[in-house]
């Protein structure tokens, strides 16, 4: 029992102990946070950087609510910080100036806010060069900035460059600019001629020498008679004035020479002309100058519709049919089956004219029914201006063609197609 009274005591004191440890901890701490307090007390502000930022055009921006305080003790400390306006409006491009307090700092702070333009379009590239001409990727491409203003910036393709030993066309798809998120597209067009070339063809030639490499699988099945020798100042003199009728840089990116033969046969159909992807091939068999024009500019429709096919609105077009009209097998089938049956298909169809259509051959497919509209606006041919007038259908389609080349060359508006020298047949 007497041993028990004993443990407890010894229990007793090592508790007394303890607490009297603890009292003696806490009075120590107390007094070195008093010597902190007491010696930060006397810690000021020396300096606050002035901020500098520069921030995207319209990009939402929020001046910051604290800034970094170097004291006098050469620490840094976060302070908070009121400005005398919270509003960053990034609508336009400049640079703002804003002022802010802090407390127990008897100096302002400066914020300078510099908007910047950014990138808002790039256009495709296309380079032109002639056949066995040293090339290389372009290292600048002209931006549209988003306040209206152009800038040269840096451009990266990670391309091999196409071979110049044979003309074609060739595409690089993703050129890389910092701070524009699409790709720019390179377009390369190797000629074989500086300007659209007139080629008659007086004697037999194989066909894969006029053509581009990858074409000739296509052109392959192309059969022709040569031209007459005593036709070739009458079409020079034609197409001297025709080919002038579109600005050089778009026949330089996208027709290298204009092939004249007698006859054309294609897949053992009789045709007026064709095309490949850089060239334009006219039967002339002492034909009508107005119908030899024609051809050339409804061919060359052909080839621009290809290469710009996304400037143009299939569906606004497709509108202006009747409801239940479907365009037919193209135009090879649709001549295929007109010489089966004897028929002449290229004059004015008066009651097509009602539904829209210039006449049947308009029918076979969308890219006739366009092409056939551009040859008659390019010879600015009087009887076709006298239907566009009388016809809705016909005028819209006229007005969506015009809008198409106007996207390609801005020259290209309804005044100066009607100001054209023009055909009265």
């Amino acid at each position: 029992m007497k041993k028990k009274i004993f443990f407890m005591f010894l229990i007793f004191l090592m508790l007394l102990s303890l607490a009297s440890s603890e009292d003696i901890l806490k009075e120590k701490t107390l007094h070195t946070s008093n010597r902190i307090f007491a010696k930060q007390s006397n810690i000021k502000i020396k300096s606050i950087a002035d901020i500098y930022i520069t921030v995207k055009h319209n990009q939402r921006y929020q001046l910051p609510s604290s800034v970094t305080a170097v004291m006098t003790n050469n620490t840094k400390q976060k302070v908070l910080i009121t400005w005398n306006s919270n509003k960053v409006d990034t609508s336009k491009v400049r640079k703002l100036t804003f002022t802010g307090k802090v407390k127990n700092y008897n100096k302002s702070v400066k914020a300078t806010i510099n908007i910047v333009p950014v990138i808002t379009k790039i256009d495709d590239i296309i380079q032109v060069a002639l056949v066995g001409d040293n090339i290389e990727f372009p290292k600048k491409v002209k931006a549209i900035m988003s306040d209206g203003t152009t800038k040269y910036v840096d451009i990266l393709y990670n391309y091999s460059l196409p071979s110049t030993n044979m003309p074609g066309i060739y595409y690089c798809d993703k050129g890389i600019v910092s701070g524009y998120d699409k790709f720019v597209k390179l377009k390369w067009v190797i000629r074989r001629y500086p300007n659209v070339y007139l080629n008659f063809l007086t004697e037999r030639i194989k066909i894969d020498f006029l053509c581009p490499t990858y074409d000739y699988d296509n052109m392959k099945n192309l059969q022709y008679e040569p031209i007459d020798k005593s036709q070739i100042d009458r079409l020079k003199d034609i197409f001297s004035s025709e080919i002038n009728k579109y600005p050089k840089s778009l026949l330089s990116e996208n027709l290298d020479s204009i092939i004249f033969t007698k006859s054309l046969i294609y897949r053992e159909v009789p045709i007026g002309g064709t095309f490949d992807s850089m060239n334009i091939y006219i039967a002339d068999d002492n034909y009508l100058d107005a119908d030899v024009k024609q051809v050339f500019h409804h061919e060359f429709n052909h080839i621009l519709f290809n290469n710009y096919k996304y400037l143009f609105n299939e569906i606004e077009w497709t509108n202006c049919n009747p409801n239940d009209f479907k365009y037919g097998n193209g135009g090879l089938e649709f001549l295929k089956e007109t010489i089966k049956q004897g028929k002449k298909d290229y004059d004015f169809d008066d009651e097509l004219v009602k539904d829209g259509f210039i006449n049947p051959y308009s029918q076979s497919g969308i890219e006739e029914d366009i092409a056939i509209i551009a040859q008659y606006l390019f010879t600015n041919n009087k009887r076709f201006w006298e239907l566009i007038n009388n016809n809705d259908r016909l005028k819209k389609k006229v007005s969506l063609l015009i809008d198409f080349y106007n996207k390609i060359d801005p020259i290209f508006k309804e005044e100066y197609f009607k100001n054209l020298q023009g055909d009265s047949i």
